[in-house]
């Protein structure tokens, strides 16, 4: 299971969550990769915010492996994210009364107005690049009516773009500036760990 390192503190294994599934089965985690280029710091590294979670048992009953996209992503580009994090409204921000049911999962979409590639900066003062981000607009300034922010807690889910009729996961919810009017939200890109992935999980499939 891929999500964001910074969902578990250091020194934290698997075992720190359980991990339901979308049929309500529960599976313990039993081991955690972190990106090794992730060091804490999302402001610099939020672009290998990147965790692995071996769980103790398949999981099947979440419908087809989604297509992983490794290629450019630009400026532009209509994406949705997914997330069980805290709701609210863009004029007031986050708020209880829009959290309800539990396990409250949510999708908005927005448009990707900043790509960055990887580099190879790895001091602490360096940005390590390979994010993406939005920022929340008004409808004056031309925001669609689903138009929206990542939240608090929505942490690790999926950020995703339909191109040729099919649906693919680009990146992982990181990190954001707020939740009203202007603020942004940043994704790392799948393009950027591609090979630590492909490292552990020799036989995943990319595209293109």
């Amino acid at each position: 299971m891929l999500t964001a390192a910074h969902c578990f503190e250091p020194g934290d294994g698997g075992d720190a969550f359980q991990y339901r599934t979308e049929g309500g089965i529960v599976r313990e985690g039993v081991e955690v990769w972190r990106h090794p280029r992730y060091n804490g710091n999302n402001e610099k590294r939020g672009g290998y915010d990147a965790a692995l979670v071996r769980l103790d048992g398949p999981v099947s009953d979440g419908g087809p492996p989604p297509l992983l996209w490794a290629g450019d992503i630009a400026v532009g580009q209509r994406i949705v994210f997914v997330g069980y994090g805290n709701r609210g409204l863009a004029s007031t921000g986050e708020q209880p009364v829009f959290d309800e049911p539990d396990a409250n999962k949510t999708a908005g979409e927005n448009t990707i107005d900043e790509v960055t590639d990887a580099t190879r900066q790895d001091r602490d003062d360096d940005d390590s690049g390979n994010w993406m981000s939005v920022t929340l607009r008004r409808p004056s300034e031309g925001a669609g009516r689903l138009d929206g922010l990542l939240g608090s807690g929505d942490s690790g889910g999926s950020a995703w773009m339909r191109r040729d009729g099919a649906w693919y996961v680009v990146g992982v919810n990181v990190s954001g500036t707020g939740v009203t009017y202007g603020e942004q939200s940043f994704f790392l890109r799948l393009a950027g760990i591609r090979p630590w992935l492909s490292g552990l999980l020799p036989g995943l499939r990319f595209s293109p």
